[in-house]
């Protein structure tokens, strides 16, 4: 388990496996360009879309900024998805919703 924190929320998560090199490259202040890409273009009420969410932590981001919006975080690989719920049901967030999908185009 981690402590991630966006807009001082607290938030632990947990990665896929011991040897996950994407949790492990997580700091407490991690994605701080994208919390600046967040400020700047999503509002309170938006829907916004995490495809490929992995774990969760754009999803996580994101509703901190769309707060009276909705996330739908989709992911098809079927161990990160029960990671990614996980995450998502252990935050307390009510405005994510995970899809256990792939998208393609």
């Amino acid at each position: 388990m981690k402590t991630i924190t966006v807009r001082e929320r607290h938030f632990k998560i947990e990665g896929v496996g011991a040897d996950d090199p994407y949790f492990l490259s997580l700091t407490p202040d991690h994605e701080h360009g994208f919390h600046t890409l967040c400020e700047q273009f999503v509002a309170p009420d938006h829907v916004c879309l995490d495809i490929g969410a992995n774990i969760g932590v754009k999803s996580l981001v994101l509703s901190q900024f769309a707060t009276k919006g909705r996330i739908l975080a989709v992911d098809a690989a079927p161990g990160v998805f029960t990671v990614l719920c996980r995450n998502i049901e252990n935050s307390g967030i009510g405005n994510i919703e995970c899809d256990h999908a792939a998208v393609g185009g």
